[in-house]
């Protein structure tokens, strides 16, 4: 293929951008080649190593525009949940939880490559692709917060990052691992109507162990 020089490299990288995504959407991870992508943005493959380092980093791109649509998604259905006056922590964190799961049966490539794919060992994340991580964790923390003082101090039992931190990241970690469960119907260790029974009984018990971490008067043990 010829070389173009009809675009700036800001321009070419979104371009590849919204092309990887689409091909990882219609055809899976495998389908994520530089060819592929190069082709369908009408430059040579070359151009595609002008603007990023490798594939790697390209895939890196594409999954921070997923984290985004997660992160959106999660972030709507928190407040349509906590809209409700009666909705209880448990309540906001499932409608967070029931999301994360359509998020994954709509759109399983995309869910495959964002939590399967690995960065070269070798190699730092970026700082960027890092904070998409903490802000789309973040909208689970926020469902958590009716539950803490507002002080950062909250639990924070053992000096390694506190309680919440702690439970923010072991809901974070069930919730993936009930999404591969539904995922993975030939290895189901549970019945498909079992799903939600079982999110639940984790959100309840993982908020149940954050009361008791209180004193009656509200103060972190």
């Amino acid at each position: 293929m010829a070389r173009r020089k009809d675009h700036s490299r800001d321009e070419i990288r979104e371009m590849a951008i919204q092309a990887a995504s689409r091909i990882l959407e219609d055809d899976g991870p495998e389908a994520l080649t530089a060819r592929r992508v190069a082709k369908a943005i009408g430059y040579a493959p070359g151009t595609l190593y002008n603007v990023f380092a490798d594939l790697d980093e390209l895939a890196i791109f594409v999954n921070g525009r997923a984290l985004d649509d997660l992160r959106q998604a999660l972030m709507l259905a928190r407040q349509q949940a906590a809209e409700n006056d009666r909705a209880t922590t448990v309540d906001v964190v499932m409608a967070l939880a029931r999301t994360q799961l359509d998020f994954m049966r709509q759109r399983p490539n995309v869910w495959w490559q964002l939590f399967h794919v690995r960065w070269p060992d070798d190699q730092l994340l970026p700082e960027w692709y890092i904070q998409k991580i903490a802000q789309t964790m973040g909208e689970l923390e926020q469902a958590l917060l009716p539950e803490f003082d507002n002080d950062d101090s909250d639990g924070d039992d053992d000096g390694d990052g506190g309680f919440r931190d702690r439970l923010v990241r072991t809901l974070w970690a069930g919730f993936f691992g009930i999404c591969e469960v539904a995922a993975l119907r030939q290895l189901m260790i549970v019945p498909t109507d079992d799903i939600e029974d079982m999110t639940k009984f984790m959100v309840e018990a993982c908020i149940a162990k954050a009361k008791a971490q209180k004193r009656p008067d509200g103060v972190p043990i």
